[in-house]
């Protein structure tokens, strides 16, 4: 008779707020900077899974650089902006799947906290 192993318990992440001062980091394909410049990031609809959709975002830069190299360049086939965003008072959570230095959010993000800062 073989023992069962009890299910694993599902990860489910803490939302949490970044110290003030902080900044994170977002990509984003060239098409949309004027959307972003006037909109902010906006998570809007949901997932075919019912999910939320969030804003992901970096902790650090080298991190949003690599993201934007391996997976944007794939997607929107060339370069992509590079988004400084203050994270004051947002509400982050860590991608259970992702990286430790990933985060998302599904709040408004405005433009008065984004700062484009060239190329990734």
């Amino acid at each position: 008779m073989s023992q069962r192993k009890p299910p694993r318990k599902a990860i489910v992440p803490r939302p949490r707020t970044l110290p003030a001062g902080t900044v994170v980091f977002h990509v984003a394909p060239p098409t949309n900077r004027k959307q972003i410049g006037r909109e902010g990031l906006r998570p809007l609809g949901t997932f075919t899974r019912g999910m939320p959709v969030t804003v992901y975002v970096f902790t650090e830069i080298a991190a949003a650089r690599m993201y934007a190299f391996w997976v944007m360049r794939r997607i929107s086939g060339g370069a992509s902006d590079l988004w400084q965003v203050e994270a004051d008072g947002l509400t982050f959570l860590r991608d259970p799947q992702g990286s430790a230095k990933m985060l998302y959010t599904t709040d408004l993000v405005g433009p008065e906290r984004l700062a484009l800062l060239g190329k990734a």
